[in-house]
């Protein structure tokens, strides 16, 4: 009886690591450059991004993902492009192994100086993050969550 008790145990820890092994994990970090960038670091899912412009009304509140956000670009892996690396998208080029959804077949509106702007990056497996971000001095600027871009000092 000792014995299946272990063996179970070791089953048990072993199945517990694989799935540790190949859980889906993404990230996103906003290049300060021009033009924007995005880094996307993701593992074992398939990414989309979308870049949204968040109105005035919405850019100080605690909730910033609101029906009156306007998606500007979205782009979504092709379903045989599963890698397991970094990803560096530049805005309004859409990557090889990507598939432009929003606009349909043509570039997104010019990212704006001083306007409050959110990246979300999802996995098929509904794991994701996002960053804030405005425009400023013509460089992505990224802004925490709760602050509002009047906090962010000109550079």
């Amino acid at each position: 009886m000792k014995i299946k008790k272990k063996v179970f145990i070791g089953l048990a820890f072993s199945l517990f690591i694989i799935a540790c092994e190949t859980t889906p994990t993404i990230s996103i970090k906003v290049e300060g450059n021009s033009p924007t960038k995005f880094l996307i670091e993701h593992k074992y899912c398939y990414p989309s991004l979308q870049v949204v412009e968040i109105p005035p009304e919405n850019g100080c509140k605690t909730h910033y993902f609101s029906d009156s956000n306007k998606i500007l670009w979205s782009v979504n892996i092709k379903r045989d492009s599963l890698t397991n690396e970094l990803t560096l998208i530049t805005y309004g080029n859409t990557p090889e192994s990507y598939i432009q959804k929003i606009p349909n077949g043509k570039p997104p509106v010019p990212l704006q100086e001083g306007k409050l702007y959110a990246v979300d990056v999802i996995c098929s497996s509904l794991h994701g993050d996002s960053k804030l971000f405005i425009i400023r001095n013509g460089q992505p600027v990224e802004i925490e969550f709760g602050k509002c871009p009047s906090d962010v000092p000109n550079k």
